[in-house]
Protein backbone atom coordinates (compact mmCIF):
# COMPACT_ATOMS: atom_id res chain seq x y z
CA UNK A 1 0.00 0.00 0.00
CA UNK A 2 2.84 2.42 0.84
CA UNK A 3 3.98 2.32 -2.80
CA UNK A 4 0.85 4.15 -3.97
CA UNK A 5 2.06 7.64 -4.83
CA UNK A 6 -1.10 9.43 -3.74
CA UNK A 7 -1.71 7.47 -0.53
CA UNK A 8 -3.58 9.44 2.15
CA UNK A 9 -4.65 8.80 5.74
CA UNK A 10 -8.22 8.42 4.44
CA UNK A 11 -7.09 5.54 2.22
CA UNK A 12 -5.44 3.75 5.12
CA UNK A 13 -8.51 4.37 7.30
CA UNK A 14 -10.75 2.90 4.64
CA UNK A 15 -8.50 -0.17 4.27
CA UNK A 16 -8.42 -0.79 8.02
CA UNK A 17 -12.04 0.10 8.67
CA UNK A 18 -11.03 2.62 11.31
CA UNK A 19 -11.83 6.34 11.54
CA UNK A 20 -9.11 8.66 10.26
CA UNK A 21 -8.50 10.15 13.70
CA UNK A 22 -7.75 6.70 15.15
CA UNK A 23 -5.34 5.89 12.33
CA UNK A 24 -3.60 9.23 12.89
CA UNK A 25 -3.46 8.63 16.67
CA UNK A 26 -1.90 5.22 16.08
CA UNK A 27 0.69 6.64 13.69
CA UNK A 28 1.71 9.51 15.96
CA UNK A 29 1.22 7.72 19.27
CA UNK A 30 1.71 3.98 19.20
CA UNK A 31 4.04 3.90 16.20
CA UNK A 32 5.89 7.09 17.19
CA UNK A 33 6.02 8.85 13.84
CA UNK A 34 5.67 12.64 13.62
CA UNK A 35 2.97 12.32 10.98
CA UNK A 36 1.50 10.12 8.27
CA UNK A 37 3.97 11.24 5.60
CA UNK A 38 6.96 10.41 7.80
CA UNK A 39 5.58 6.93 8.36
CA UNK A 40 4.88 6.26 4.70
CA UNK A 41 8.24 7.65 3.65
CA UNK A 42 10.03 5.41 6.15
CA UNK A 43 8.51 2.33 4.50
CA UNK A 44 9.25 3.71 1.04
CA UNK A 45 12.87 4.50 1.92
CA UNK A 46 13.36 1.05 3.45
CA UNK A 47 12.17 -0.53 0.21
CA UNK A 48 14.32 1.83 -1.86
CA UNK A 49 17.38 0.91 0.21
CA UNK A 50 16.69 -2.76 -0.38
CA UNK A 51 16.35 -2.21 -4.12
CA UNK A 52 19.41 0.01 -4.37
CA UNK A 53 21.57 -2.72 -2.85
CA UNK A 54 20.03 -5.61 -4.79
CA UNK A 55 22.56 -6.65 -7.46
CA UNK A 56 19.79 -7.94 -9.71
CA UNK A 57 18.31 -4.41 -9.81
CA UNK A 58 21.59 -2.56 -10.43
CA UNK A 59 20.51 -1.86 -14.00
CA UNK A 60 17.46 0.15 -12.87
CA UNK A 61 17.75 3.94 -12.81
CA UNK A 62 17.29 5.54 -9.41
CA UNK A 63 14.25 7.41 -10.75
CA UNK A 64 12.55 4.10 -11.56
CA UNK A 65 13.20 2.84 -8.06
CA UNK A 66 11.86 6.07 -6.58
CA UNK A 67 8.67 5.87 -8.64
CA UNK A 68 8.22 2.15 -7.92
CA UNK A 69 8.49 2.86 -4.19
CA UNK A 70 5.72 5.45 -4.30
CA UNK A 71 7.50 8.76 -4.75
CA UNK A 72 5.98 11.07 -7.34
CA UNK A 73 9.29 12.51 -8.53
CA UNK A 74 13.03 12.40 -7.91
CA UNK A 75 13.29 15.61 -5.86
CA UNK A 76 11.15 14.54 -2.90
CA UNK A 77 12.72 11.08 -3.05
CA UNK A 78 16.26 12.47 -2.88
CA UNK A 79 15.36 14.78 0.03
CA UNK A 80 13.58 12.06 2.02
CA UNK A 81 16.34 9.54 1.31
CA UNK A 82 19.10 11.91 2.40
CA UNK A 83 17.17 12.90 5.54
CA UNK A 84 16.80 9.22 6.42
CA UNK A 85 20.28 7.93 5.54
CA UNK A 86 22.55 10.98 5.47
CA UNK A 87 23.52 10.27 1.87
CA UNK A 88 22.05 10.49 -1.59
CA UNK A 89 20.56 7.41 -3.24
CA UNK A 90 23.49 7.32 -5.66
CA UNK A 91 26.01 7.39 -2.80
CA UNK A 92 24.05 4.67 -1.00
CA UNK A 93 24.01 2.49 -4.09
CA UNK A 94 27.78 2.86 -4.57
CA UNK A 95 28.73 1.91 -1.01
Amino acid sequence: VYAEADLRVADLARLTGEPEYKVTQSITGTLGFSNFNQMVNSYRIAEAKRRLTDPTLAHLPILTIALDCGFGSIGPFNRAFKANTGMTPQEYRRQ
